[in-house]
């Protein structure tokens, strides 16, 4: 915008997107923990062990206030992670997709909510939830990408 006013009609906010939002108030809540399996786009397959991650977060379920896992909604579409969550009766909810409008406004509120947030790969979420000043980890059995999982995939 800044630039725009400037004469610069053609700028784009490009980079990392989440610090161009405007600050927000939220309420953080104490120990709790929000939990973001790698994710997978509609053009990969991966072959991770969701089985191995829902145990591991169940483990480690009872040092949290709450526990909420937010899954990709390309991984729900494949049946990736939502089956062994619910079966433990973990609060599921959707992930942003990048053509949500809204999405990374969406992101900052739960970032901002949560006082942990952990994964089990790597991934522009752990830098997002530690912008916005919750404590992030990688931690459970690696979700671990293997070339023949991308073999489909369109640039």
């Amino acid at each position: 915008d800044v630039l725009r006013e400037h004469g610069y009609l053609r700028a784009r906010a490009i980079g990392l997107p989440v610090v161009y939002l405007p600050e927000s108030a939220v309420e953080r809540v104490s120990g709790s923990l929000f939990v973001m399996p790698m994710h997978t786009m509609d053009n990969e397959a991966h072959r991770w062990d969701a089985a191995k991650y829902a145990d591991f977060v169940e483990s480690i379920r009872p040092r949290f206030s709450t526990v909420v896992v937010c899954i990709h909604p390309s991984c729900r579409r494949k049946g990736y992670w939502c089956p062994e969550f619910e079966k433990r009766g973990f609060r599921i909810m959707d992930g942003v997709e990048y053509t949500n409008s809204n999405g990374l406004y969406r992101l900052q509120k739960l970032f901002q909510s949560f006082e942990f947030v952990t994964t089990n790969g790597l991934g522009s979420h752990i830098f997002y939830s530690a912008y916005f000043g919750a404590k992030p980890s990688i931690s459970g059995p690696f979700a671990e990408c293997h070339p023949e999982d991308f073999k489909d995939t369109v640039l």
